[in-house]
């Protein structure tokens, strides 16, 4: 082999390995804050829940790095940890005094300085809360993604050896001896490691 060509060979080898190693690298860093909720028990394991939604379904895009991050405002947006995020998502749940929930989402933008898009919602039952809340989920993240997000729902059924397993979806652990698990529309490689 010539030295033109293999030098060709080398410069279309680094052509194809470096932005692969780099928009990994690049993907941006979106923080998952704290949501305030009143004490209210029902409302602090929603706002669990929707912290985890935001975090699980940006993951699955696969185009976004995330981090769980402490209460987030934008006043604090230069400080530690979140100076070196490009987008912060956070809100609360809330309990006014009327009884009425009360949702506020946010999406932060370091680059703009300012929330770039926001869902509120008031909800008068708890009983139409978790829909609500997942309704938001989809919501503020398709904006925020510029693109509706969809969801199927995979279901297993353990019909083998009575051992755990663990199921991984795109390549992260999604959960352990799972019945279902909710996934975006789409393509998708599923796991089942058995331990």
């Amino acid at each position: 082999m010539s030295r033109i060509s293999l030098l060709s060979s080398a410069i279309l080898l680094l052509a194809i390995c470096i932005p692969v190693a780099v928009s990994a690298e690049s993907l941006p860093r979106v923080g998952i804050a704290e949501f305030e909720s009143s004490e209210n028990p029902q409302l602090m394991a929603v706002a669990h829940q929707v912290r985890s939604s935001f975090e699980s379904t940006l993951q699955q895009l696969g185009t976004y790095q995330t981090e769980t991050v402490p209460a987030f405002s934008p006043e604090v947006a230069g400080q530690e940890p979140y100076f070196e995020l490009d987008y912060v998502i956070f809100g609360s749940i809330q309990e006014d005094s009327g009884r009425v929930i009360q949702m506020d989402f946010s999406v932060y933008s370091r680059e703009e300085g300012q929330v770039i898009h926001r869902y509120q919602d008031s909800i008068r039952s708890v009983f139409e809360l978790f829909d609500a809340a997942d309704y938001a989920v989809l919501t503020l993240l398709g904006a925020f993604v510029g693109s509706n997000i969809e969801f199927g729902t995979l279901a297993f059924i353990w019909s083998g050896i009575d051992e755990s397993f663990t199921v991984r979806i795109n390549g992260n652990d999604v959960g352990t001896d799972l019945e279902s698990v909710e996934v975006l529309a789409g393509v998708v490689t599923v796991e089942i490691v058995q331990q």
